[in-house]
């Protein structure tokens, strides 16, 4: 999974739009989907086969980090929130079971229930790049979540002020030719003349 947010970024640096290659990358991050999650204990499983299900059901810093940006890559692609569950899963894995507050670092590696296996903090494989670089790429792509929503927020409540005033000028028409014809507006429409169309327009 870390190759295909790698993968994705490359593209974007050469400026090749992502859905040249969304086809190809979409199948690797379903499979982690389908086979690496564990739902029951959280956390991303170490190891699986390429047609097939997990081989090691530990749990790896660096997974976690790569799987929780590459998650979050998925849902932006595809708006498909089953990816959001996928990434907080493996969030909450990380900040109940695997991070050292005491230390400020990860643990390099837990069992499949969250028990620590190694318990130091360094190795010569265990690089900052991972969990560090991890965080930032987490917090841009929750940015831009989050402005996502706001834009859609935005959208629906323009939508429904746009809603409201076209219902006000109907209103108004109903009560106008109602009047043109009859003498008089119904109840109803006097109410939307006096409330809803004035109060549409402030």
């Amino acid at each position: 999974i870390e190759l295909t947010w790698l993968y994705l970024l490359s593209q974007d640096v050469l400026k090749i739009p992502r859905e040249k290659s969304w086809g190809k990358m979409v199948k690797i991050y379903e499979h982690t989907y389908q086979n690496g999650i564990d739902w029951i204990n959280g956390g991303l499983f170490v190891e699986g086969e390429k047609k097939g299900s997990v081989t090691e059901t530990n749990k790896e810093f660096w997974q976690q980090a790569e799987g929780m940006v590459g998650f979050l890559d998925a849902y932006l692609m595809t708006d498909d929130e089953k990816y959001l569950d996928a990434f907080k899963n493996i969030h909450d894995f990380v900040f109940e079971k695997m991070i050292n507050w005491e230390q400020g670092e990860w643990f390099a590696l837990l069992d499949q229930k969250g028990n620590v296996i190694w318990d130091y903090m360094g190795t010569s494989w265990k690089t900052l790049y991972h969990t560090v670089r991890g965080m930032c790429e987490i917090s841009n792509r929750l940015r831009k979540i989050i402005k996502e929503l706001k834009k859609l927020d935005s959208e629906l409540y323009k939508n429904n002020q746009l809603y409201q005033f076209a219902k006000a000028d109907l209103d108004v028409l109903k009560y106008e030719y109602e009047k043109s014809q009859f003498g008089h507006g119904s109840i109803s429409d006097i109410e939307a003349v006096s409330y809803t169309h004035l109060r549409a327009h402030e």
